[in-house]
């Protein structure tokens, strides 16, 4: 026994009120009416094409969007394409971006303890620093954008590791300064960076 609609085939399981079963078919109808009015396919059926929300053109999904591996491992596309996503990227705030990254990461680390970063404290911090990575002494990039990080991008690098994103443990470097340290104490880098510049 079922339920059938114009794409939707709903069996009826056994302890089923018929009120339950109608319910969930015409949920499912109400879907596909959606994305048949919309043109919108099912995520698992994503085909070669993909249209961009900002330029609204269809482009190759495989050659005109960049990649990324998700949280969950999964290979997906970025919501622009490459010319918009570029354009995109130069008018967001460095500084939001740049709390919204490590707040995932300080849930993790320290979820007893809140993290209290503000877009306006790290433009002080930029401020104090002179606008300097404090490494390498070479002026932070804040623009955003384009297909690679630079290496004097500004970055957010924690003082003490085994601690999380929080105002007092933290400060502005670039990007090269930032995965040269890696999980290096800060002394010990401290000691190699002054080898580098007085050999």
């Amino acid at each position: 026994m079922g339920i059938s609609g114009k794409s939707t085939m709903l069996t009826l399981v056994k302890g089923d009120e018929p009120a339950v079963v109608k319910k969930r078919a015409a949920n499912r109808l109400r879907v596909e009416r959606y994305r048949r009015r919309n043109g919108v396919q099912p995520k698992k059926y994503a085909g070669p094409t993909k249209i961009c929300p900002v330029c609204m053109l269809e482009k190759d999904r495989s050659k005109e969007f960049y990649w990324y591996i998700s949280s969950q491992g999964k290979k997906k596309t970025e919501s622009y394409c490459k010319s918009c996503n570029q354009e995109v990227q130069k008018n967001r705030d460095w500084a939001k971006r740049l709390v919204e990254q490590v707040k995932a990461r300080h849930v993790k680390k320290c979820p007893d303890v809140p993290c209290d970063l503000t877009p306006e404290f790290l433009r002080q911090q930029l401020e104090s620093q002179n606008g300097k990575c404090p490494w390498f002494r070479v002026q932070l990039r804040t623009e955003l954008g384009g297909s690679f990080r630079h290496p004097d991008q500004v970055s957010l690098d924690r003082i003490d590791n085994d601690y999380g994103y929080v105002q007092d443990n933290v400060m502005l470097v670039s990007q090269a300064a930032n995965l040269a340290r890696c999980d290096s104490p800060i002394e010990v880098f401290a000691e190699f960076v002054q080898k580098v510049r007085n050999p």
